[in-house]
């Protein structure tokens, strides 16, 4: 998926004045979801993920991204939905948090919405509500958090 459009802005707004950021929407387990832009790295078409035993419920498993293990996070399951299928048409987020690079499976990528500065949890559109995800909470989901 070509998100270059989107990539291509970098959010010069989240400077100290306080201006709106950018966050990159998407759908899963029928939610909409954001993350911070300037966090995606890129998207990419779904792969054959590798389970790992004894991992958090919410990750899926890992995929190697050239040469690095990378966790993939079904959001939906953190949000305490049931545990489901994900397809070849799934897209999958290679975010970079804190701590490490992880992949979010994503059903579609809705696009870019600017949010004002110190909004969390969820922000309310006139389209509808968007839960965003903070990227410390994506580190802690894989245990690398702490």
């Amino acid at each position: 998926m070509d998100l270059g459009p989107h990539l291509g802005r970098r959010d010069v707004s989240g400077s100290p004045s306080g201006g709106p950021r950018d966050y990159l929407a998407f759908m899963t387990s029928g939610r909409r979801l954001a993350i911070e832009l300037d966090a995606v790295d890129r998207a990419v078409a779904m792969v054959a993920i590798t389970p790992l035993p004894a991992a958090p419920d919410v990750v899926l498993g890992a995929i190697d991204v050239a040469g690095d293990v990378v966790p993939v996070l079904d959001l939906g399951r953190r949000l305490g939905l049931p545990q489901r299928s994900f397809g070849a048409d799934t897209v999958l987020l290679l975010v970079r948090t804190p701590a490490r690079t992880v992949g979010i499976a994503a059903d579609e990528v809705l696009g870019v919405h600017s949010i004002p500065a110190g909004v969390t949890g969820v922000a309310a559109l006139e389209d509808g509500l968007l839960v965003i995800e903070e990227l410390d909470m994506l580190a802690e989901a894989t245990g690398a958090g702490s």
